[in-house]
């Protein structure tokens, strides 16, 4: 083999050496986009089922209403919540509410394959005593939400009213 055909070959190793260290890092790169995708979208799906949950009551039924916290919140959550949902509990009895909600839009923010932050659109149809007919509010929800295990569980919540309408 002449000295020209060595080098050639030797220049066509090192470059499918070059190719199959970039096709690794591609496909290494596409797996970690892939884990993050399914993060984002199984940490949505469980903030829709939360919130829905969250902006579901009736004041009859409370403690029921109420407990989807223990399956969907982390322990931190589920101490916040028990705390900060004293009063909401008392004017909810007081006015006699009852509340439907529903998930109109969500979009996921993926910090990372174990954290995820899920901003949730949701119209909520309530009535209450001494008030004719119902009204809808539309909190825009944003739930931390934290892998534990498989399952994926309410870490924060904040919550902004934009709208309240009569229908």
């Amino acid at each position: 083999m002449t000295r020209a055909a060595k080098t050639l070959v030797v220049v066509l190793a090192l470059a499918l050496a070059a190719c199959l260290v970039a096709l690794g890092l591609l496909w290494q790169d596409l797996s970690e986009r892939r884990e993050l995708d399914q993060a984002g979208e199984q940490a949505e799906r469980a903030a829709r089922k939360a919130v829905t949950a969250m902006t579901t009551y009736d004041h009859r039924t409370l403690d029921e209403d109420f407990a989807w916290v223990e399956e969907a919140g982390t322990v931190r959550f589920q101490e916040f919540f028990a705390e900060s949902s004293k009063q909401a509990r008392a004017f909810i009895e007081e006015i006699r509410a009852r509340a439907t909600g529903e998930v109109v839009a969500a979009a996921a923010d993926v910090e990372d394959a174990e954290r995820v932050d899920v901003l949730l659109f949701v119209d909520q149809t309530i009535t209450s005593r001494g008030e004719e007919g119902s009204r809808i509010d539309q909190p825009r929800v944003t739930m931390t939400m934290v892998r534990e295990g498989e399952v994926w569980l309410v870490d924060e919540v904040q919550v902004n009213n934009l709208l309240t309408s009569q229908p």
